[in-house]
This record gives C-alpha cells, structure tokens and sequence, in this order.
C-alpha cells in the first residue's frame, strides 16, 4: 500500500543557475507535451534526463505478436488440439467421477432416507452419451458403481451401437478398452471379481488410460478385496470432502470479498487510506516515455521466439525445464532493457513495484485483504464465460453428427495434456512453472512495466479515467496472450482486474 501521493505532479523550473538553461528549457518541453514527451518529474537538477522511448513502435510490435499469436491458432495442428481437448476430457473425467463416488460414500454413511435420496441425485448427474471413447468409458464406470454392472453393460452396448451408426474409426487402444470394460461388467453381472483372469497388460492399459475410473472398474463393492476397494473409494471419500470443504470456504470468501471492497472503498472515501501508485519515478515518468513498455515488447518477442525454437527441438523430455529457462531468460532481457536505455535499476525496481512497500508485517495483510476483494470480480468472470459458452453455442453449434466422439470443445490450457500424462516428478515441475515461475514473470511484466506506462501515460485524464483504462487494457492484453482461447477472455481478464487493483496499493 502506498502512502505517498498517487500520481505524482510535474515539476517545472525550480530555479537555479544559468548553467541549467538548457536543462530547463528541454525540461519544459517536455512538461508541456512537446516532443511526445509525457511530463517529468526530476528531484535532483543534476540528474540525467530520462530517455526517449519509442511508445508508437513498442505498441505496433506489441499489436502484431498478439496478433500472429492469435492468427497462429488456426493453423495448430488438428492432431494436436484432439490431444490437449482429449486430455482435458479425461482430466475432467476423473475429477467428476471421484466427486460423484466420494459423495455417494459420504451418502451411504450417512444412511437411511438420506442415503436414498443422495442415491437418486447423484444418479441424475451422470455423464450423458457424449465426447471420446475414454471419457464415455470414464462415465459407464461411475455408472457401474452408483447404479449397477448392468447399467454399465447397457450403456456399453449404446456406445457399440452409435460407433457402428458413425464414421468414427476405432484405434486399437480403443478397442481394447471396449473389450475390456465389456468383460469387467460381464464378471461384475456374474458376481465374479473382474481382476481374476484378467490379464496384467489389460489391467495396467485400463488404469493408464481411464486413470481413477480404471481402478474403479476393478473395484467392486462386495466382489473385489478389501484393500483393493479402499485403496479407491477412500481417496474419492477424502476428495469429495475437501471439495466441499473448498465449495464452502470459496462461497464464504465471496461474501468477505464483498466486504472487503466496501471496506476498502469506505476507507479510501474518507482518506484513510490512499489509492493508486507511487509518485511518478524520479527518472522522470519513463513509463510514460516509452522505454517499459519498450521493455515489455521486447519480453513478449523474446519469449514467444524462444518458445518457438523450444518446439522445434526434439527434447520433449526436457521441454518444462526449457520453457523456465526461457522465461527466467525472456524475463532478464525485459529488466535489462531500461537499464541499457540509461535508467538507474533502483528507479526500475521502484516503478515495478519490487519494493517493501509499508512493510513485510503491514503489507501482508492487506494482499490478503486485497484478494479477498478481487474474488467478487472472478465470479463475474466465469459467469460471463459460461454465458458466452452458451450464446456461442447456441448460434454455432458444434458439429457432432461428424465424429460423436470427437473432444467436447472447452476452453483448455495446453498443459492440461503434460498433467494427464504425467508422472509426480512431471506434477511438480507443472506446479512450479505455473503456480511460481509464471506468475512471479506475469506480474513482473504486466502489472510492473505495461501497468506503470498505461498509468502514467493515461494520467492526463484524471486519476479515474486513468486508473480504469489502465486496467481494462492492461486485463484485455493479458487474457489476449493466453492460449486458453476466447471463450476464457472474461475470466483471464477477472483475474487480472484484481491482480491490477492489488497493484495500486
């Protein structure tokens, strides 16, 4: 949180000797708007002024790699989309089926009519008949559970039926997950434990293909050992758990959210508190001058450049690793850009916001406090998405009389197919690049440089027209750059109003 006043004031002539004539009248031209200069803000007459940045051509090379990023999309490889749709598929597979199971235990435990009332809802929230063959099979497993083998058999049998009536191919992995999960529920129908007989290979192909719903399969109430069964409903008992417990601190933190924000407002209403960001650099609002968000062009060529080599090289084994090192790289080249063009890295540190701020004890608090607030704007967001879903799909909608068991097309993030097919070591390595590295570079370069230069180019207007145009387009080119596609935009850019707002602080 800052105490200082935000956006700072120009400065004028503060007098002096004539040695400064020159300085002055440079100064003034450049206070005055001249030279496409935004205003200074010098605090020592023998500090150097600030550097002449390039605000037109950082913008037209900004403007065109969002733009080839996005013209890039179309010509993906339709292989390669399947993959990511279907991984994600599976992904969402497993975690609906382990919510409905656990919460069906959960059910049982609970007993009497509350057990047969839990036991009619979940069964209405079954997976219908659509999307691949993995997913289908995901659903006949949850189905087997919740309502029978022979439900399982009955669903197996529509999905023979429907790939006969299409023009879908089967792969041979396909075939033998069809095979496979028929004979499972032929032995589970018998009352004979499924694993028995079943050769390993089967098994191990289940399991590597269908993930939890595999295992769910070979797990039976009643028919398979006890071990075996625990080993797969009790995980699903303590997923679903924490799902609640989640669905309710998340249904608790809206609320405070809520309260946070008005909190916040009455207390910047009554000055209290003050909002926005520090006094403008004494480098003389280099910002404005265009040198950051030279820097910030000049990240973005970087690293889309380098991801770009990344792909062409046969090092799959090795791509999260080089995906850091190119953007701790993409990063370092961004800080150092400034610094070439002559402005001292303590001013940079400043405008980025890499400072203490009120302290490490105080500030805490309030990025909580903060966060808390912005939760509010990412419900609006998925809100928005969902309505977007709708209206897109009602007025386009997918063409699933081609290939029935094509990917359902949702928004996805590419990664999704690195957790689907990944071991922990993976996990982990996904974990950090998304949940520390990324976002450690994303509000370095986005809420540090592009956020300082919209607000102080943009202050001519006054601090609420600034503070919001600041944000809606600094949001905007963050949820543009993202590969989840359109259909994400309004929650990417919830996200980053919130994370815009925290940097006001």
């Amino acid at each position: 949180m800052s105490t200082d006043q935000p956006d700072g004031d120009t400065f004028g002539n503060r007098g002096g000797s004539s040695n400064h004539g020159m300085w002055h009248e440079e100064l003034e031209k450049r206070v005055s708007g001249d030279e496409g200069g935004f205003g200074t803000s010098q605090t020592q007459f023998d500090e150097p002024l600030p550097p002449r940045g390039h605000p037109w051509l950082a913008w037209f090379a900004i403007i065109a790699l969002i733009a080839l990023q996005q013209v890039s999309a179309f010509f993906v490889d339709d292989a390669d989309v399947h993959d990511v749709l279907a991984s994600g598929g599976t992904i969402i597979g497993q975690i609906e089926g382990r919510l409905l199971i656990g919460l069906h235990q959960i059910g049982e435990d609970l007993g009497g009519d509350f057990k047969r009332e839990f036991q009619q809802k979940m069964e209405t929230k079954l997976s219908p008949h659509q999307g691949p063959i993995i997913q289908r099979l995901q659903a006949i497993a949850v189905s087997g559970e919740l309502v029978g083998a022979q439900e399982a058999l009955a669903r197996l049998e529509d999905v023979a039926l429907e790939i006969e009536a299409s023009e879908h191919e089967l792969t041979k992995e396909e075939s033998q997950l069809l095979e496979t999960s028929h004979l499972i529920y032929q032995k589970v129908a018998d009352g004979e434990d499924p694993a028995k007989g079943l050769e390993d290979e089967k098994q191990k192909l289940l399991v590597a293909k269908l993930g939890w719903c595999g295992k769910l399969m070979m797990a039976p109430d009643k028919l398979s050992p006890m071990d075996r069964r625990e080993g797969v409903v009790g995980p699903a008992k303590r997923f679903a758990m924490i799902m609640m417990i989640g669905l309710l601190l998340g249904f608790l933190g809206l609320i405070f959210g809520f309260i946070a924000g008005l909190i916040l407002l009455v207390l910047f209403a009554s000055r209290m508190i003050s909002f926005g960001l520090r006094r403008s650099s004494r480098a003389g609002n280099a910002g404005a001058s265009g040198v950051y968000l030279e820097a910030f062009g000049i990240w973005m060529a970087t690293f889309q450049v380098g991801s770009l080599l990344i792909g062409l090289l046969p090092l799959q084994k090795m791509l999260i690793p080089l995906l850091a090192i190119n953007m701790l790289g993409a990063l370092g080249v961004g800080l150092l850009w400034p610094v070439v063009r002559g402005i001292p890295w303590s001013v940079v540190r400043e405008d980025l916001g890499w400072h203490r701020g009120e302290g490490l004890f105080f500030e805490p608090w309030f990025g909580l406090l903060g966060y808390l607030a912005s939760l509010p704007l990412l419900f609006v967001g998925v809100l928005l998405m969902l309505l977007l879903m709708m209206v897109v799909g009602f007025y386009f909608p997918p063409e699933i009389s081609m290939d029935p068991f094509a990917p359902l097309e949702v928004p996805m993030h590419p990664i999704v197919s690195w957790v689907a097919d990944g071991n922990r070591v993976i996990l982990l390595q996904v974990a950090f690049l998304s949940c520390v590295l990324a976002p450690f570079v994303e509000e370095t370069m986005f809420r540090g440089f592009l956020h300082r230069f919209l607000r102080d180019s943009s202050k001519w207007g006054g601090f609420g027209f600034s503070f919001l145009f600041s944000v809606f387009f600094n949001s905007l080119i963050f949820a543009a750059i993202h590969p989840q596609g359109p259909l994400a935009i309004p929650v990417l850019m919830a996200i980053a109003c919130g994370l815009s707002i925290l940097r006001e602080w």
